[in-house]
């Protein structure tokens, strides 16, 4: 877990005490708000789900109906609104999945949305799937529905007369996630523990109930080898912890802090779980269940929703109390570039200098500095440059800065196949002291 520690410097001279920025080569550091506060409904973002390939983010918005899409940089893309659903809105909170297939399957780039009635919770509960349209990635098209175990999936299951020999009972479809063949699984909140396995096309595929029975499975994520991790809510609602299930269907519990939601690293098999008890944080844990770290904490909100991006190794963390998400630079296989900041420096009352040293690690990569007003969530993004494979420094002067004022600055390095984030000092853009919180 990343420590904090605080320090107050007088003058020019004190400059070169201040410690650099982070390399995010090992824990993982936050890397701010990824999309700023008032851009979602009333009820803030709740479930997230990444796009492997493109790194775009889906996040569902119980507050406003929909599922809005979103660029690796936060930019809006799209948004799926169910109107030509049978239920023609969706009905989303309290917490809903979204999955997207990360398979190389027919079916490899569809969304799965689970849903309801909307305004009614008990009523139709499904799951809901939707292709991108040909020619307009950002667009998505009904496909059909899916209705509970051996319902298939249809264009208008009720109208077709589908019976389904175990529809989603109750409150029904919650989680939903798609695992490497291109199956998707989704948690029945009113089963019984109830977490069924359809194919690609809908097809029954595996019905199979956790145990004990008085768990309800709510959020669920698969790894590549197919062992299931679901967040569960147990006894009276009030406990609520991750549950593995391996290919030989032994169950074992993973977490038990308070957990809301889980995440895996399909390549490594690394799991990361949203968790509440003693702040809400995040822990990681090993392919072997050990605990590696934990971090976020103080810094995430009412956190609902987590997701892992294979694009850049970065974990998305929704936050419905700050009414944002943020993102967090993790560690992976190879690690990314690796950064060495140096102390701001040639520092006057509007303008300062920043310097790091970027290690690629054999591909050239672009850099740039982040920086913003302390307190604030918009960050200002400078040109930046690039540097060889072989590494070389990353100097800009940052100017136009108010006097006597806080800021946060941030250094972003990115190859081609991984991306680090380096996250500095908070310094005082002025000539007579430095106040700050190191990370």
């Amino acid at each position: 877990m990343l420590s904090i520690r605080r320090f107050t410097m007088t003058g020019l001279a004190a400059l070169s005490a201040v410690a650099g920025c982070l390399a995010l080569g090992g824990a993982p550091a936050l890397a701010a708000p990824y999309l700023p506060s008032g851009s979602f409904g009333a009820e803030g973002p709740e479930r997230v789900v990444v796009e492997s390939s493109s790194g775009d983010l889906f996040v569902t918005d119980p507050g406003a109906s929909k599922v809005i899409k979103l660029g690796p940089e936060g930019e809006v893309e799209g948004e799926i609104t169910g109107l030509e659903t049978p239920q023609t809105k969706f009905g989303l909170e309290p917490g809903r999945g979204v999955a997207v297939d990360n398979s190389e399957s027919s079916s490899k780039g569809d969304v799965y949305i689970a849903s309801y009635a909307e305004g009614v919770h008990e009523e139709r509960p499904v799951v809901d799937k939707f292709a991108p349209k040909a020619g307009k990635p950002n667009e998505y098209e009904y496909v059909c529905e899916l209705v509970g175990a051996g319902g298939g999936c249809h264009k208008e299951a009720a109208k077709e007369g589908v019976m389904p020999t175990s529809e989603f009972g109750g409150f029904g479809a919650f989680g939903v996630t798609v695992g490497a063949t291109g199956d998707v699984y989704v948690t029945d909140f009113n089963s019984g523990g109830q977490i069924y396995e359809f194919g690609p096309e809908g097809e029954d595929v595996l019905s199979s109930p956790l145990s004990p029975t008085d768990e309800i499975p709510v959020g669920i994520a698969v790894d590549a080898a197919g062992d299931i991790y679901v967040a569960v809510y147990t006894g009276s609602l009030a406990a609520k912890e991750v549950i593995e299930i391996n290919t030989k269907g032994e169950t074992s519990v993973l977490d038990k802090a308070g957990s809301s939601d889980v995440a895996v690293n399909p390549t490594s098999g690394e799991v990361f779980v949203l968790d509440s008890v003693g702040g809400n944080h995040v822990t990681r844990y090993d392919s072997t269940g050990k605990e590696i770290e934990q971090f976020g904490g103080g810094e995430v909100g009412e956190a609902n929703g987590i997701a892992y991006s294979a694009k850049n190794n970065d974990i998305y963390v929704t936050d419905k109390g700050k009414d944002l998400i943020h993102a967090f630079a993790a560690a992976s296989a190879g690690g990314g570039p690796e950064v060495t900041c140096a102390p701001p420096k040639a520092r006057t009352a509007t303008s300062l200098t920043l310097s790091c040293y970027v290690e690629p690690k054999g591909e050239e990569a672009t850099w740039w500095f982040e920086y913003k007003e302390a307190g604030t969530t918009e960050f200002t993004k400078s040109p930046g440059g690039t540097v060889p494979g072989t590494g070389g420094e990353a100097t800009e002067v940052i100017g136009s800065l108010k006097p006597e004022t806080t800021y946060v600055y941030r250094l972003r390095a990115r190859r081609k196949i991984s991306q680090q984030r380096c996250v500095s000092a908070a310094v005082a853009a002025t000539g007579q002291s430095l106040r700050g919180v190191m990370r």
